[in-house]
């Protein structure tokens, strides 16, 4: 692509105004790509969930899907356009990206190499399917759920089973190891149907909902996120005191070895109400000051006179920390942030919320960058020194060190030394989750790879 204009769009499929832009990009496509124009879709969806939607939304550029997080911001849709040496010439909305390329290139000439510019009708790489899992994918999926919310009478218990033979459709046959991302898929759509708007699902589309939610439970997913999820979604699905439904929790908990499901599993027995598995329950400043903030600028008032006086620090300091993360050198960023956190370690409003944004803001440190291995130990030493110091009172805080550490990774650190605080920590640790995830990143250090 060397030379060429790129238009980078970040989307998903489940991004309304994302589908809207479809049109334009295949328009910008079809007119440019032989003048030098390269489209490309950027999702972190994984490509077998992508791949239906390829056709069903006639999407005719490439589409590279499954990577890590690489959007600078939060924001959906988002387009970045690449000049020829690679300076961006725009960034935002795709109407703006749309007007410096008509006008860059309207009088280029055509090449007679497509080049790149022919792959647009690709979707990157899917796994090869056995004939027993093809029929399905997730765009037929949705297209099957949006058939049954349309349905007059509401969800139909007769449409269930084509709904739920999406999930085993996707179960490891013959050699091939199944379709996490689209097990999981199949998972929100079940729960799409308990949570439908319009009104509580009948009575006997959820007796089925909750047999078939039992049914995955007792499979055993493969993936250990999904075995989480489905375990949420049976506590969601079933009454309080269902006695059945505890009795597949209570036998999935003994057969469970990953920390993190086994965690939700016991939430999901805490939230039927098995007396054995309750735990007190222990508020988070943290969360509250987060939905306060988030409440206080909702208001006309912030709208039109900016952050309230509690929370200007943070918001201003938020702003900041974006720019600097934008635009500095990795060692200016840790070199801040290590000063920072130290200074705000209060537990007023602000500081909670500014130490939680600096934590956020390092995982996509690493992915967004093409990091040197020293800038990569210092990244991992900057968390670990965090991890190493007196726990924060704020258990969510906890929590959000051990993401951040998991997320820049471990591979830089003495083992022994990161094994001894693990310890130290899983020992001191009231709280359920933060010890969940303790003892997760244990078994990764010690053993070499995720649990099973």
């Amino acid at each position: 692509m060397a030379g060429r204009m790129v238009l980078i769009e970040f989307w998903a499929t489940w991004c309304g105004p994302c589908r809207a832009q479809i049109p334009t990009l295949n328009d910008l496509h079809d007119r440019f790509g032989r003048k030098g124009l390269v489209v490309i879709g950027v999702t972190e969806e994984e490509g077998s969930v992508v791949s239906g939607y390829v056709t069903k939304l006639g999407i005719r550029y490439p589409i590279c899907a499954g990577g890590p997080r690489t959007n600078p911001t939060d924001a959906l849709p988002h387009c970045i356009l690449l000049a020829g040496d690679g300076s961006v010439a725009a960034e935002g909305t795709l109407v703006e990206a749309a007007r410096v390329a008509e006008s860059t290139l309207r009088d280029a000439p055509e090449s007679t190499d497509s080049g790149f510019a022919s792959e647009g009708r690709a979707a990157g790489w899917v796994d090869p399917r056995p004939p027993g899992a093809a029929e399905h994918d997730a765009a037929a999926l949705e297209s099957t759920l949006q058939a049954m919310f349309r349905h007059p009478g509401g969800v139909q218990a007769r449409d269930l089973p084509d709904l739920f033979a999406f999930y085993w459709k996707n179960f490891p046959l013959d050699g091939w190891p199944g379709d996490a991302a689209l097990r999981f898929s199949a998972c929100q759509a079940v729960m799409r149907v308990v949570a439908r708007d319009t009104g509580a699902p009948s009575t006997s589309v959820r007796a089925d909902v909750r047999r078939e939610l039992l049914a995955r439970l007792r499979a055993r997913d493969p993936a250990a996120d999904n075995r989480g999820w489905i375990a949420k979604y049976v506590a969601a699905a079933c009454d309080v005191r269902d006695e059945e439904a505890i009795d597949a929790l209570q036998s999935a908990k003994e057969h469970e070895t990953h920390p993190l499901v086994e965690m939700a599993i016991a939430e999901a027995l805490e939230a039927l109400g098995d007396a054995s598995h309750q735990s007190p329950i222990v508020g988070s400043p943290l969360d509250e000051a987060k939905r306060r903030y988030d409440a206080a600028m909702d208001t006309l008032k912030a709208k039109l006179l900016g952050a309230p006086s509690e929370f200007r620090a943070y918001h201003d300091y938020k702003h900041g920390l974006e720019a600097l993360f934008a635009s500095g050198s990795v060692q200016s960023c840790l070199s801040t942030v290590s000063k920072d956190f130290e200074r705000h370690a209060s537990t007023s409003s602000s500081d909670l919320l500014i130490r939680s944004e600096i934590l956020d803001h390092l995982t996509p440190l690493r992915i967004a960058r093409t990091l040197t291995v020293a800038e990569l130990e210092a990244l991992q030493r900057t968390v670990f020194h965090w991890l190493n110091a007196a726990p924060d009172g704020d258990w969510r805080l906890r929590q959000k060190i051990l993401w951040a550490q998991n997320g820049v990774g471990l591979e830089h650190l003495d083992r022994s030394l990161v094994l001894a605080r693990l310890d130290e920590l899983i020992a001191q640790e009231k709280i359920r989750r933060v010890r969940a995830y303790l003892e997760y990143m244990r078994f990764k250090v010690q053993s070499g790879h995720e649990p099973d």
